[in-house]
């Protein structure tokens, strides 16, 4: 008779504290249906999705603005050279625009750095040839037709003497820089070179390099000639001559005296 009061006693707590876990458990699946329908959805803004703004190439500051007013939020991830916009421009958004997301999501934009700048190496004292190759290895160039020249007593014959712009300036790719070579010491006399068949830029070289001056250029009709050379100088080659005195040069110019 005990025997069956106890096992009768055991089974009703069984049951009550199955009926309480049964209790507990459906008190459970009701809060998180709350919290999965009610609380989650305001916690995450869920159905409230709207449009990307469009950032590009706006200042950051005013992508930021822009964002915030759209109800997201902006953030610089990157920045990079850039040759078309200034600094500070946004040149890269994710998301992209015009999708939708959820209010309140993060925006990464890249901006522009501007044009990458190079700095101006020192090529005084090193030859004219060893001096374009740098400067062209940094990205800026060297025009023949710029070039200067002076005689100097200190820097050797084809040794650049001056340059510009001066060193560390910072230029953009492709900037044209103006070497001043050496031509030696001046001479101590000004002998008349010679000068024929020679183009115009050459002769125009060695009349300075002489310590003279270029003077009056007549064209000629000279068909026996290429057209652009030297046929005729005045005075002739190995004359001395006074510093800087002029030298007066015919020029076979047959194709445009024909024309003319």
């Amino acid at each position: 008779m005990r025997v069956k009061k106890r096992t009768y006693f055991w089974l009703r707590r069984i049951l009550e504290l199955a009926g309480a876990a049964a209790v507990i458990a459906g008190v459970w699946a009701v809060l998180f249906c709350i919290f999965d329908l009610a609380v989650m959805p305001t916690v995450t803004k869920h159905g409230k999705e709207l449009e990307i703004p469009d950032l590009f190439e706006m200042t950051f500051d005013d992508a930021s603005r822009n964002a915030a007013a759209s109800g997201f939020r902006i953030i610089m991830t990157d920045s990079r050279y850039d040759e078309y916009y200034q600094p500070g421009i946004v040149i890269e958004q994710s998301p992209v625009p015009f999708t939708r997301s959820k209010l309140g999501r993060k925006i990464r934009v890249i901006v522009s750095e501007g044009e990458q700048l190079f700095p101006m190496p020192d090529v005084v004292g090193i030859s004219e040839k060893e001096a374009v190759f740098k400067l062209e290895a940094h990205g800026i160039t060297v025009s023949e037709d710029s070039a200067k020249h002076i005689f100097s007593d200190y820097y050797p014959e084809g040794v650049v003497a001056e340059q510009s712009p001066p060193t560390a300036a910072m230029l953009k790719r492709g900037y044209e820089a103006v070497l001043t070579v050496s031509m030696g010491p001046l001479p101590r006399k000004f002998i008349v070179p010679d000068l024929y068949t020679l183009d115009l830029k050459e002769t125009s070289h060695l009349i300075r390099k002489a310590g003279l001056t270029m003077g009056e250029i007549e064209i000629v009709h000279f068909p026996q000639a290429d057209s652009g050379v030297v046929v005729e100088q005045s005075p002739e080659p190995g004359v001395q001559l006074d510093y800087l005195s002029r030298i007066d040069l015919k020029v076979s110019g047959a194709e445009w005296a024909e024309e003319e």
